[in-house]
């Protein structure tokens, strides 16, 4: 799944299409501070829907949609990062873009986060750490996250997998408070 495919809900919903013709909105809003503007401005870059595709422009948008805080751009420049697209790939600065989503909720940066973990990039290599994210990941209900997370468990140990369940389960009430907020 093209990690845009977000924006174009979210601009479906708006019933403004990402598109050449809209251009000049978007930008006048994202320049306004808008971040669902700015996020849309890098989904149309980072797609080439609408105007010439650009990762370097994708991700300065995204950037600052992210730094208000908005989830998909989180998400997306954390992608952005771990493969080196638009910006020097940075796993460091992957990790710290997919913990911001994740904390927010977003169950595929909480994966990707697991997977970091699993292989300490960018991360201090961590299975329990691993653990943690594909549980919170797994609790969208997707079953192959939930084999991912089965698969991690094994390589702990009965107490390991305790304390990660009981940090899981302490993430989880904390996401979901936030989101009440």
């Amino acid at each position: 799944m093209k990690r845009y495919l977000f924006t174009i809900l979210f601009c479906s919903f708006l019933s403004m299409p990402l598109s050449a013709d809209n251009l000049s909105h978007w930008q006048r809003l994202a320049e306004k501070g808008s971040a669902n503007a700015q996020f849309n401005l890098g989904a149309m870059y980072d797609s080439g829907e609408g105007v010439p595709e650009d990762d370097a422009e994708a991700a300065k948008w995204y950037h600052q949609a992210a730094g208000q805080g908005h989830v998909n751009a989180q998400f997306n420049l954390g992608v952005m990062y771990a493969n080196g697209e638009g910006v020097a790939e940075n796993a460091v600065e992957a990790a710290t873009w997919y913990r911001k989503a994740a904390d927010q909720g977003d169950y595929r940066a909480q994966y990707n986060l697991g997977v970091l973990y699993a292989n300490g990039e960018g991360v201090l290599q961590s299975s329990s750490e691993s653990y943690v994210w594909l549980n919170l990941a797994a609790k969208a209900g997707n079953k192959n996250l939930a084999i991912k997370r089965d698969r991690a468990a094994e390589k702990l140990t009965t107490e390991e997998l305790d304390l990660a369940q009981q940090r899981a389960a302490k993430l989880f009430e904390e996401i979901q408070q936030n989101k009440m907020n």
